[in-house]
């Protein structure tokens, strides 16, 4: 507490001298020598009280260390209603400056042997912790939380308790105090993508797959054209180039680095978005625009935002699958095609259906049924891919340690029919991983739908990507690239450790450092994947995508060792 000086009104009476009557010389001089001894103590002490005052004004504010404010757990939501919305910890106002949309340096801890980083690279402002928005969940298999100062998630993996937002592992990168076990190079990778994205943008906002080269000012050498695939390849592209934005932590609201870069990324989703709700033509670029927009919602609260993501996710909820078995159709949802309700089920159109209505869930949004219906969708396409199969006889029986599963590509749930690449029996191997083996996709949707750590499902979903889709050398298949690395990193353990160790190194040398408009991003030629001649505006997020795993999600509890 503070010390307060007294002043003159505030002495007690019987410290003021007054000379009321006359008195002899004697007398005179006794009082004034006695006035002025009194006079001189009250200044002292007056001089002693502010010089206190002083001194624990500057050391309580030393001291002073601001916590982390958390958001209370709230219960499961009921099934049917909407998920309610909860109330930000209002916490000391604190007021930052405006940052200058150019790029900051990038702030490194250098902890060898293995170089980590705490903070944020791109942006000072951001130093108080990050406040978080949306829905908390107490059983953590739907659990996904946004943050105004990073986007992170607990989505479904742990031992016996449930994951809890804002405890450990709950900050992302903007804010963070202590290290996350981030590589150096992670830091130093992504702030160059979200350079390279800045000096791509079109006027409009937008992210141009095929004349994004044309937006760059910089003298050297130019991007080379892109090409335009099915459906609205730029909606596709913007929430793409906008997720890695919101990633880092730019959430267009916030005054941070990127601001108006995301901004108006946002408001050029906003601007595609038809009357009904879609964004583009097909399920895959609406649930990838639709994750984009849910997201930055969660982060921020821009009221404007909400209705639009709601239309959005009521166009997937209105696409998705039924189930023609399902006794209830109300309850017979399953996942997704590219058009409207088939009985196709595409594992990659799904998988970013199933992240946008996660990301939805956590802003607060109605996803009805939507994401209970994809769990059935789940357990049923991954045992018709591993029915009596040459690599799994039976999905009742796989050793979580060493047994593998694959995911088809195309499951239809008439027949239980699916697409799968083929099987070398003789190599004991799959022919061809880069085409229709969608293990990836799969193991990405165990861990978003709850699948804990030691499940039969994860793990061995979780073994088949570490023993045949690691990469060995630039270029890979960044499709592939994107959902192992999430799905690898929640696995955490060896299989993590080795990931990360081969897989994020080889990423950060690959980029492109030299000068002018193509520093900071990655080249497409070879990445292995059907439409990846879609260009470096692709190549580029889905690689900056996989560095921000350290920070874009926290990290839930691993496998026990055996």
């Amino acid at each position: 507490m503070e010390a307060k000086a007294m002043t003159n009104d505030e002495l007690d009476q019987d410290q003021i001298i007054e000379a009321a009557q006359p008195a002899d010389d004697g007398q005179r001089n006794r009082t004034l020598g006695a006035a002025m001894w009194i006079g001189s103590a009250v200044t002292h002490a007056t001089a002693l009280a502010l010089m206190g005052a002083i001194y624990w004004t500057v050391a309580s504010q030393e001291e002073i260390e601001i916590p982390p404010s958390y958001i209370p757990v709230l219960p499961e939501v009921a099934k049917k209603d909407p998920p309610p919305k909860t109330t930000p910890i209002e916490v000391e106002s604190i007021v930052m400056p405006e940052v200058a949309d150019e790029p900051q340096v990038e702030t490194i801890l250098d902890t060898p042997p293995i170089e980590t980083v705490s903070g944020d690279p791109d942006s000072p402002v951001m130093d108080q912790p990050p406040q978080e928005r949306g829905i908390e969940d107490a059983n953590s298999d739907m659990a996904m939380s946004l943050s105004n100062a990073a986007v992170f998630a607990a989505i479904g993996v742990g031992n016996s308790a449930p994951s809890k937002i804002g405890g450990e592992g709950a900050y992302g990168i903007r804010g963070r105090k202590k290290k996350i076990g981030a590589p150096q190079f992670t830091t130093k990778s992504t702030g160059g993508a979200l350079r390279w994205f800045k000096r791509h943008q079109s006027v409009d906002g937008r992210w141009d797959a095929v004349d994004y080269w044309k937006n760059c000012t910089e003298d050297g050498m130019k991007g080379e054209p892109g090409k335009d695939q099915s459906g609205d390849t730029d909606a596709a592209m913007t929430a793409y180039a906008v997720l890695c934005f919101l990633g880092d932590g730019h959430d267009g609201s916030s005054p941070t680095t990127y601001r108006k870069v995301v901004r108006s990324g946002i408001d050029a989703l906003l601007a595609m978005q038809k009357p009904d709700g879609l964004i583009g033509h097909r399920n895959y670029e609406h649930a990838i625009a639709t994750m984009a927009l849910a997201q930055a919602y969660g982060m921020s609260p821009d009221p404007r935002l909400r209705e639009p993501c709601q239309r959005a996710v009521d166009v997937i909820l209105a696409r998705q699958n039924r189930d023609p078995k399902a006794a209830d159709a109300a309850y017979g949802g399953l996942g997704w095609d590219y058009g409207g309700p088939t009985d196709r089920n595409d594992s990659s159109v799904t998988g970013w259906n199933v992240m946008a209505l996660k990301a939805a869930y956590v802003g607060g949004l109605n996803v009805g049924n939507g994401l209970d219906s994809s769990k059935r969708w789940l357990e049923r396409h991954w045992t018709a891919s591993n029915t009596n199969k040459p690599w799994c006889a039976d999905v009742k029986n796989i050793d979580q340690y060493t047994g593998i599963s694959r995911f088809a590509y195309v499951w239809k749930a008439s027949n239980d029919e699916t697409q799968i690449s083929e099987w070398n029996a003789a190599a004991n191997r799959p022919v061809n991983v880069d085409s229709h083996d969608l293990a990836p996709v799969g193991l990405m949707c165990a861990v978003f739908l709850g699948h804990r750590a030691g499940d039969p499902m994860l793990e061995s979903l979780g073994n088949y990507v570490s023993k045949y889709h690691l990469p060995t050398a630039w270029p890979m298949n960044t499709y592939y690239l994107y959902y192992n690395t999430l799905g690898m990193y929640q696995l955490g353990g060896e299989r993590w450790t080795n990931w990360a160790g081969k897989v994020l190194p080889m990423l950060s040398e690959a980029q492109r450092m030299d000068e002018g408009c193509m520093n900071g991003s990655w080249d497409w030629e070879g990445t292995k994947f059907h439409g990846n001649e879609t260009g470096r505006v692709l190549s580029t997020a889905y690689a900056c995508l996989s560095m921000q795993v350290y920070w874009y999600y926290a990290k839930l509890n691993e496998k026990p060792k055996r």
